[in-house]
C-alpha cells in the first residue's frame, strides 16, 4: 500500500513539474514573439521617419519627425534595459551600492523624468508622503529608482486618466514605499500571477499598451535584492496600488 502511494505521488509530481516547465516554455515563446514586435514597433516608426527627413523643407514638420525619432529612440533603450537587467537578474550579476540618500530627492528626481509630454496627457503624477524635508534612508538609490520606475511606468499603461500617487510612510526600522492610480485595476486571480516573468494582464488593451511583461518580475527581483516585500491590492476599473517595504538601513 505504501509503495503504491508513494509511487502515485511520484507521478503527481512529475506530472506537476512538467506542466510547469511547458507553461515556462510558453510564457517564453510568447515572451520572444512579443519582444521582437516591442523592438520592431518603434524600430519602424523611427525608420520610416528618418526616411522622410532629406525630403522635408518645412523646418516645423521637421522638428516634429525629430521629436517622434528621439521617442520611439528612447522608447527602444528601455526595452533594451528591461532585458539587460532581466539577464543580470538571472546570471546573479547585480552588486548591491548602498549609500545614504534624502528620500524627498529620490521622490523629485522620479517625478522629474516622468515630466515628458507624453506622459501628461490626462493624468497627473503626485509625491504624497508626511517626511521632513532632509529624512534620509540608505539603501542602494539605483534599485529603489527602478523598482518605482517600473511601477509607475506600469500604472501610466494603465491609467487612462486622474491620477497616480506615490510615496511612503516610515516606521522606526522600515519605510513602506507605495503607488496608487486611478486605472482598469487587476483581476482577483491574477494578483499573484503579476509578478511572474513574462505575465502580462488579461484585461489588458494588446494595441494600446504594449510592453515585455518584465516590468513587475524586475521589480520583484529588485525588492528581494534590498531585503524587502512587495504586494499588491486593487479593484476592478477603480485602481491598484503597489506597496514595498524595504529596511531603513541595510
Amino acid at each position: 500500500g505504501e509503495d503504491i502511494t508513494e509511487k502515485k505521488k511520484l507521478t503527481e509530481e512529475l506530472i506537476k513539474a512538467k506542466e510547469k516547465a511547458e507553461e515556462s516554455d510558453k510564457l517564453k515563446s510568447s515572451f520572444l514573439a512579443n519582444m521582437s514586435h516591442e523592438i520592431r514597433t518603434p524600430m519602424n516608426s523611427i525608420m520610416g521617419f528618418a526616411s522622410l527627413l532629406p525630403e522635408e523643407e518645412s523646418k516645423e514638420t521637421l522638428s516634429q519627425y525629430a521629436q517622434i525619432i528621439l521617442q520611439n529612440s528612447e522608447q527602444l533603450v528601455s526595452i533594451i534595459d528591461g532585458i539587460v537587467m532581466y539577464s543580470k537578474l538571472q546570471t546573479r550579476m547585480f552588486a548591491y551600492h548602498p549609500s545614504s540618500f534624502i528620500i524627498n530627492k529620490l521622490f523629485k528626481d522620479i517625478q522629474q523624468s516622468f515630466s515628458l509630454p507624453e506622459y501628461k496627457q490626462n493624468v497627473d503624477l503626485i509625491i504624497e508622503q508626511n517626511l521632513s524635508e532632509d529624512e534620509m534612508i540608505k539603501t542602494d538609490y539605483d534599485k529603489i529608482r527602478q523598482i518605482f520606475t517600473n511601477l509607475i511606468s506600469n500604472a501610466f499603461k494603465y491609467t487612462e486618466s486622474g491620477k497616480i500617487s506615490f510615496g511612503c510612510k516610515t516606521n522606526d526600522k522600515t519605510i513602506e514605499f507605495f503607488v496608487n492610480d486611478t486605472g482598469i485595476g487587476i483581476p482577483e486571480k491574477e494578483k499573484t500571477l503579476i509578478f511572474e516573468r513574462f505575465y502580462r494582464g488579461s484585461n489588458v488593451n494588446e494595441s494600446k499598451t504594449r510592453g515585455t511583461g518584465l516590468g513587475l518580475s524586475i521589480g520583484k527581483e529588485l525588492v528581494d535584492l534590498l531585503g524587502g516585500k512587495i504586494w499588491v491590492e486593487s479593484t476592478l476599473g477603480k485602481g491598484t496600488s503597489f506597496y514595498f517595504i524595504i529596511p531603513r538601513e541595510l
